[in-house]
């Protein structure tokens, strides 16, 4: 699945050299969308330049048979996981990992998230305004200082540092736009600063989803501060060919409450009766809960579908896999609703123990939901909670355990398969050896939840 022929813009260019390199680009991805897009080197004024990278420079540097960087066509190499990847191309689909080690916690996530290639590294950079953005068209490198607004089909954003601030405002808000990628960005308050972040000075929605027809959509690689919900799913049309995936982000410190007004949650789905979260894909994320001297600040939920019970939608096919947890309120929250909550698999993820959550791993669960296995949790004794039993490191997280009191030496249901098989579109892996790894990736994958490449 490509990015789409279209136009590729940068907030770095506006004229000049620069501007006839860009114009280039436009002009080859919109007569061919398998052809790579010129990419302007990062830097001051309008010149910039070619960037010097084997991941864009329309060759097999490597002799595997794969050119350039993946995300261009849904193609190319895997060793590429960004088209300015100074590393060069490589055989190992590693080469672009989680943004965590599982079993290592947060001691291997870049302290700032701005190690990862390819990530928004010039945050100067303007000249993209905020508002409606264009149909067809990538936007690279571009700086939003007020929030941006998706209502048009086959919208990237890549490299983007996306600004929004007001105590009901949206930094990104999916309304009616099809396939929008959100890839390797930066979503903050406006002015960016630093942690802890005033309720006036945060933002209410990070990722709004309100698609209200049947549409794709990804988030992948992008680090997000400052929310009161990170991600909330509202009407969103994630179905059966249009999944919704979430993959390798990292969501932290949240906007303080302001005494108890914000519901703050990292991914949820609201309490609006239309609420679609069918096909809902969650996968290596990390969310960081924080506090405040000895307050716990992410009040609610880390992952919380829980309105199930309550609006009588359900939940079916989410895919909740390899996601770090640590704070929160809860870090998941599946409500036992109606009979239509069913083919669910949480599996492989792990409870961390750097801050303490204010009640505890899960909330609510049933069997009839799906499949609950391999959850594990990760001690590290020396996270702001200061967790005093090393021994509970890889110990079992059941589904009924709403207490940190509990964690069990062997896994639920009686489960030996550690880490549980995920679906081959889901695994990580290149399984038929055509260099692209799962969905949305390697085109033989319809969805998450397709058991072949």
């Amino acid at each position: 699945m490509g990015l789409g022929a279209g136009t590729v813009r940068k907030g770095l260019v506006r004229n000049g050299v620069g501007g006839a390199l860009l114009l280039a680009a436009c002009l080859a991805l919109a007569a061919d969308p398998l052809q790579p897009p010129v990419l302007l080197a990062p830097g001051a004024g309008g010149g910039g330049g070619n960037l010097a990278s084997q991941c864009s420079d329309g060759i097999d540097n490597d002799g595997d048979g794969k050119i350039d960087w993946v995300g261009r066509d849904g193609g190319g190499d895997t060793g590429c996981p960004t088209p300015d990847y100074a590393g060069g191309e490589c055989t190992d689909p590693e080469c672009a990992p989680d943004p965590h080690a599982p079993g290592v916690g947060l001691a291997s996530l870049p302290a700032t998230v701005t190690g990862w290639p390819g990530h928004f590294n010039s945050p100067g950079q303007a000249g993209c305004p905020s508002g409606s953005l264009t149909a067809n068209t990538v936007y690279q490198y571009c700086r939003f200082d007020g929030g941006i607004y998706v209502d048009k089909d086959n919208v990237t954003c890549y490299g983007c540092l996306i600004r929004a601030s007001g105590e009901s405002a949206f930094a990104v808000r999916v309304q009616g736009g099809h396939n929008f990628r959100l890839l390797y960005s930066r979503v903050e308050p406006t002015g960016g600063g630093s942690p802890p972040y005033a309720h006036t000075a945060g933002y209410e929605y990070g990722y709004y989803l309100f698609l209200g027809t049947w549409a794709p959509t990804t988030m992948q690689r992008s680090h997000m501060v400052g929310y009161a919900n990170a991600v909330l799913v509202d009407n969103a049309g994630c179905g059966p060919s249009s999944p919704c995936t979430f993959r390798g982000n990292v969501f932290e410190n949240s906007r303080e409450d302001g005494g108890g007004l914000d519901h703050t949650d990292g991914i949820g789905c609201t309490s609006n009766p239309t609420c679609l979260a069918d096909n809902l894909t969650i996968t290596g994320n990390t969310f960081i809960g924080w506090q405040v001297g000895a307050q716990e600040v992410s009040n609610t939920n880390a992952i919380a579908m829980q309105e199930g019970s309550v609006d009588n939608t359900g939940y079916a096919n989410l895919v909740l896999t390899r996601n770090y947890i640590t704070g929160w309120g809860y870090a998941l929250a599946l409500e036992e609703g109606p009979a239509n909550n069913k083919n669910n698999l949480v599996v492989n993820n792990w409870f961390g123990t750097e801050y303490q959550p204010r009640f505890g791993p899960m909330r609510q669960w049933s069997d009839s939901m799906g499949i609950w296995a391999a959850n594990r949790w990760n001690v590290d004794s020396n996270g702001a909670w200061r967790y005093p039993t090393a021994s509970d490191d890889g110990k079992f997280w059941y589904p009924g355990d709403g207490s940190t009191a509990a964690k069990h030496a062997t896994d639920y249901n009686g489960n030996t398969q550690v880490p549980y098989p995920e679906p081959a579109c889901n695994d990580g892996v290149d399984n038929d050896g055509d260099g692209n790894t799962d969905y949305p990736w390697d085109s033989g994958c319809t969805s998450p939840t397709d058991t072949s490449e």
